[in-house]
């Protein structure tokens, strides 16, 4: 069900994207048949890739670890059930979807740097702390702290879209935001969870 859900959703994407019209500036580029925009990304916006892809690699570390990582963590080493750690992740996901958005809400308020400097700053420092909650062999504590990960993650998950966005311009934007995306969640995110168990195994 939920490929045949993605495969909807896609075609409503089709149709929602045939229906708009492109920029003038994309009608231009599309005109110059030697024009790359990604090589233009790298000559004329090289501090704002690195700067994106430093956003994209906490994004996807933070996420990997939180989301897909602990899940196992809390079966092979705090000794939860499968379907407790499930549970407990199915939830906090659920926080997350809901925890995003006002995130944003609140970047588009007050900026985008405090929502970053918050989550950054939280996951850093309140890590070991949330660890130590989820760490004890009672539901509601791992709960507690996995909905406390949730927050902080949203903080900058819900600022790091507009930041990328804004940080190139029109012609080269979907390259390098792309770019910058997923070179990030596929080096440092695919390897976050393998990363995690070797250092918890090699010093158990």
């Amino acid at each position: 069900m939920p490929f045949l859900a993605g495969v909807l959703v896609a075609f409503v994407g089709y149709f929602i994207r045939h229906g708009i019209p492109d920029q003038p500036i994309a009608e231009e580029l599309s005109e110059q048949e030697a024009y790359s925009p990604l090589k233009q990304a790298w000559a004329s916006h090289k501090t704002e890739l690195l700067q994106s892809a430093g956003l994209n690699m906490m994004n996807a570390v933070t996420f990997y670890t939180v989301f897909i990582y602990l899940s196992t963590w809390l079966v092979e080493e705090v000794g939860e059930t499968r379907a407790e750690a499930l549970d407990i992740n199915t939830i906090s996901m659920a926080a997350l979807t809901v925890l995003v958005p006002l995130a944003a809400i609140l970047a588009d308020k007050y900026g985008r740097k405090p929502l970053l400097l918050i989550g950054a700053a939280g996951v850093t420092l309140f890590s070991y702390p949330l660890l130590w909650l989820m760490h004890h062999h009672q539901y509601q504590m791992i709960l507690a702290g996995q909905i406390g990960f949730a927050l902080l993650v949203a903080c900058f998950a819900g600022a790091i879209p507009a930041t990328i966005t804004e940080l190139f311009s029109r012609g080269v934007r979907v390259s390098a935001a792309s770019v910058s995306y997923n070179i990030p969640f596929a080096i440092f995110g695919g390897t976050a969870p393998m990363v995690a168990a070797w250092l918890v195994h090699s010093n158990a």
